[in-house]
């Protein structure tokens, strides 16, 4: 009984990992402004596999993986580091806004810094 219970614990992290990895592929997508079947035409997949993959239903394979990273050019920490952390727990709304914050000057993250403090 305890492998049973065991294993359901590491089936529902499994969902949660699709899901966070297809929020991520998303958010990169969205952020880069290609549809889904450019996208597609990028990394070798077709737009019904990538709505599955960024909908949490699947994971991508290895291959897709490696060409996510290597193709699209995706980092493969933007894509993984949530599993450092598994308190953290973010939506694509929350890794679009990190994204943008990584672009910015230091200037302005500063000036960001300051308006996110004085909301506090």
């Amino acid at each position: 009984m305890e492998f049973k219970k065991r294993n359901k614990i590491i089936n529902m992290d499994i969902e949660k990992i699709k899901i966070e990895l297809g929020l991520r592929i998303k958010s990169f997508r969205i952020k880069n402004k290609l549809t889904q079947d450019a996208f597609g035409g990028i990394i070798n997949l077709n737009t019904s596999n990538i709505s599955n993959i960024e909908n949490g239903k699947t994971y991508p394979e290895f291959g897709t993986l490696c060409s996510l990273i290597e193709h699209a050019g995706i980092e493969p920490n933007y894509l993984f580091d949530f599993l450092m952390d598994k308190n953290k727990k973010y939506n694509s709304l929350d890794i679009e806004i990190m994204s943008r914050i990584i672009d910015l000057k230091e200037n302005q993250k500063q000036t960001l810094n300051d308006f996110l403090a004085s909301l506090q």
